[in-house]
């Protein structure tokens, strides 16, 4: 780039030599490089776009990046990594998205800023593949509110490696981090006895023994749970399985002696001369005289009204009131 001014920061513009795009609806400036691009993919993508695009910066202007003389200006970012996360797009490959790891790690901090939620899936899917440090995997994880259970297995490769970290290390993955991984190798290299206390001298647990024993240190909840809020986001959160919405979700609830007044099975002639103990019981005074053996029956329905003045009979004999 050629400059026009002794002023740095007077600068020609240039065109990018590939993502200037003559069929382009969307018009974008990094560090004095120009990009002409789809309006459709960050509309589509992008939640910080689309909200971006559809508000002009006063009313009755144009719309931002509908032309070159308003094109959005975007910063914190170069030129090569803009055109890198635009490779995405673009890819002439088609499904067939091969990278440094060096590329994705640009694409994942770039979706992730910019919300382009299906980018940021397929960097991680893809970063998933690629043989990383540790640690370096680790933070580039935090940074980016990766979710958690992508954590685990580097969590369990630092509890379980022979040394300890190192102070680069430890800088790299922030004080909490490094002392919740200084916790876990403690406990990797001990098992529970009977009574909950831990022995040194047990062997050193691996595998998925030790992704449950950091998933537990780091309370880290298993994919596919209702998250903190899947916390992350930036990290991850206490999660319950979801629980089905009826109650009997194996069969028809238990049967059970409580009775409900409206029930439909009620005797209709047993609406009269009734009246409840404190128990739910039904007493029948109109009975008591006559021995009647179903004065007591709970399956009555619990405290009837009685009409004051009415009195109860019981095979076709005046019944007595209730003293």
């Amino acid at each position: 780039m050629a400059t026009s001014n002794p002023d740095s920061s007077f600068l020609t513009l240039t065109r990018h030599e590939t993502y200037y795009i003559s069929g382009g609806d969307l018009f974008i400036l990094v560090d004095h490089i120009q990009f002409k691009v789809h309006r459709y993919f960050f509309e589509r993508e992008s939640k910080f776009f689309s909200t971006k695009l559809a508000t002009p910066l006063s009313a009755g202007s144009p719309l931002q990046g509908s032309g070159d003389s308003n094109a959005i200006i975007l910063e914190n970012v170069t030129a090569d990594q803009f055109a890198t996360f635009l490779w995405v797009f673009y890819n002439p490959k088609y499904s067939l998205y091969e990278a440094p790891v060096e590329d994705w790690e640009v694409i994942l901090a770039l979706a992730n800023r910019w919300s382009f939620d299906e980018v940021k899936s397929l960097a991680i899917r893809e970063l998933e593949k690629k043989e990383m440090p540790d640690v370096q995997r680790i933070k580039l994880y935090h940074e980016n509110n990766v979710d958690r259970n992508f954590l685990i297995p580097g969590y369990a490769a630092l509890c379980e490696r022979e040394e300890p970290l190192s102070l680069s290390e430890g800088m790299d993955l922030g004080m909490e981090t490094t002392l919740m991984i200084a916790r876990g190798r403690e406990e990797a290299r001990s098992s529970r006895l009977a009574s909950g206390a831990r022995s040194p001298q047990t062997p050193t647990i691996h595998g998925a023994d030790l992704h449950e024993v950091i998933r537990e240190l780091f309370q880290i909840a298993s994919p596919g749970t209702d998250s903190e809020a899947h916390a992350t986001t930036n990290g991850k959160s206490t999660e319950e399985t979801p629980k089905p919405a009826t109650g009997h979700p194996s069969g028809p609830p238990a049967t059970t002696n409580t009775h409900n007044p409206g029930d439909s099975t009620q005797n209709p002639h047993d609406k009269k001369g009734k009246t409840g103990d404190t128990n739910g019981a039904t007493i029948d005074k109109g009975d008591e005289k006559t021995g009647d053996s179903n004065a007591g029956d709970s399956s009555r329905p619990d405290t009837p009204t009685i009409k004051p003045g009415k009195q109860n009979k019981t095979n076709n004999k005046p019944g007595k009131r209730g003293s």
